[in-house]
């Protein structure tokens, strides 16, 4: 449990390999200092909070930090995880198709981030 946010995360599942004490932060409360905190953190879906990672600065937009769910970023079949043992950073989010970035959520009913299209 991340001792700032209170995000709950599997060990294996979040890409934490060392032993963890009460201090521990999860990899938005170790970058926000960094970050715009009234922006929505996650670039894929209209959510606060949870189990984010960040998305590669190197290639990606380098003027702010982002950060995403992993959960979203598993249901994106352009993005992938570089390091699956660190579970970080997160791939590929700007080579996201423009037709899912336009695409309204059939559960939000919002325009934001990316949807996955239903095969039905």
């Amino acid at each position: 449990v991340c001792s700032s946010c209170k995000v709950a995360v599997h060990r294996k599942c979040y890409g934490i390999q060392d032993n963890v004490d009460e201090s521990w932060l999860c990899s938005w409360c170790k970058q926000k200092g960094d970050v715009d905190d009234s922006a929505t953190p996650c670039v894929l879906c209209s959510k606060k909070g949870g189990a984010l990672k960040p998305v590669n600065s190197a290639v990606e937009d380098v003027g702010s930090a982002q950060f995403v769910h992993l959960f979203c970023c598993l249901w994106m079949p352009e993005v992938y995880i570089d390091d699956l043992k660190k579970m970080e950073p997160i791939m590929n989010v700007a080579d996201i198709k423009e037709t899912r970035r336009k695409l309204v959520c059939n559960v939000c009913k919002l325009k934001c981030g990316a949807c996955v299209r239903c095969t039905h």
